[in-house]
């Protein structure tokens, strides 16, 4: 992962962390969510995956910017999880 402070290592740990669980946590109750919801996740998905994969080849500005990005998709879901009924 190249030079990162270890603040900033932890942080994406944890964003990561964050994203994965909200993920996970989504897909357990896409079963009963309307197709509105399930498309919103389905488009989201791919980001996450794609976010997961960069954040373990940053340099510290490039991660300070996945740090952004991160924290957007981080809100994402936690909307698109906010909609799920159940």
């Amino acid at each position: 992962m190249g030079e990162l402070k270890a603040k900033t290592k932890q942080e994406l740990d944890e964003l990561t962390a964050d994203l994965t669980r909200l993920r996970d946590e989504i897909r357990l109750k896409l079963h009963l969510a309307s197709m509105d919801v399930q498309k919103g996740f389905e488009q989201m998905e791919p980001e996450v995956k794609e976010l997961e994969r960069k954040t373990t080849e940053l340099t510290e500005d490039e991660a300070m910017k996945a740090q952004l990005a991160m924290k957007k998709a981080k809100q994402k879901l936690k909307d698109l999880r906010d909609r799920i009924k159940g």
